[in-house]
């Protein structure tokens, strides 16, 4: 069992002159088996700097914290030596990784499929930054995304509402959802730090709510957008707060079914 993830050392006995914790640095941590004797499990830590260090399990982890398993987090306490690894991943993989360390601890270890120490030294994964989905099959709604994407593109899934996993996403700054039947844009889209916004060709204007564009209101997507594009919608008028996007350089909204512009957009003064 192999996992891709970041890692924290927290060191509770401190050396003089030395730092009480690492920095975060992306690893794998992996569960693997003694060759010798498959009664004895050992926990790997692997990153671009080390081949591997290798932890005891049995009578050494004094305990789990998991307060925050839900947000991908959880810490595993070790008696020797005395740290803390600090890990952040994707939820569904560390809840995985924590059951089968629980049956190693509960001794029901003969039952579970594990690497040899041997076949663990492969280097860690690189986290997983950009997703493309551009065909209504490979896209699955019951995975969860990786934590660490900086870019996703959902596009011609025929997708009518945006995809709530996406506002959990804190790393992303390119959001390319062209080509669906989304009529209305939540809330939450104004938490997102995001750069680049792609909407184009989806349904834009034909929802009643008001509530679609609330989201151009946040002041952390006001600081952060310089590309939107809502070409291709059914877009009769634009909200003046759109003026507030002060950063934004590109504006697309060809092929729609305007009959004004915002009152104000002469205030956009880095746009191209």
């Amino acid at each position: 069992m192999k996992i891709g993830c970041t890692v924290l050392i927290v060191y509770r006995i401190q050396t003089p002159g030395t730092s009480p914790r690492s920095r975060p640095q992306n690893s794998s941590l992996s569960l693997v088996k003694n060759p010798k004797d498959e009664n004895e499990v050992f926990l790997i830590h692997h990153t671009a700097q080390n081949n591997g260090t290798k932890y005891k399990i049995n009578d050494n982890i004094v305990a789990v914290f998991t307060k925050f398993l839900l947000s991908g987090k959880a810490t595993i306490r070790l008696k020797e030596p005395a740290i803390d690894l600090c890990i952040e991943c994707d939820t569904i993989q560390l809840k995985c990784f924590l059951n089968k360390l629980r049956l190693v601890l509960q001794g029901k270890n003969s039952s579970l499929k594990l690497m040899t120490i041997a076949a663990s030294t492969n280097a860690p994964q690189k986290p997983k930054t950009k997703l493309v989905i551009k065909k209504k099959e490979n896209y699955n709604v019951c995975v969860q995304l990786p934590r660490t994407l900086e870019t996703v593109e959902i596009s011609n899934v025929n997708m009518s509402r945006v995809d709530l996993r996406i506002f959990k996403l804190r790393h992303l700054k390119i959001l390319n959802l062209e080509g669906n039947m989304i009529q209305c844009i939540p809330e939450e889209m104004g938490n997102l730090q995001i750069q680049e916004l792609c909407l184009g060709s989806n349904r834009l204007g034909l929802s009643p709510y008001q509530s679609s564009w609330k989201w151009l209101s946040s002041y952390i997507i006001q600081r952060s957008l310089l590309l939107l594009k809502l070409d291709n919608n059914k877009l009769k008028h634009i909200p003046n707060t759109i003026v507030k996007l002060r950063e934004l350089v590109t504006l697309k909204l060809d092929n729609n079914s305007l009959e004004e512009l915002p009152v104000g957009i002469g205030k956009l003064k880095k746009l191209k």
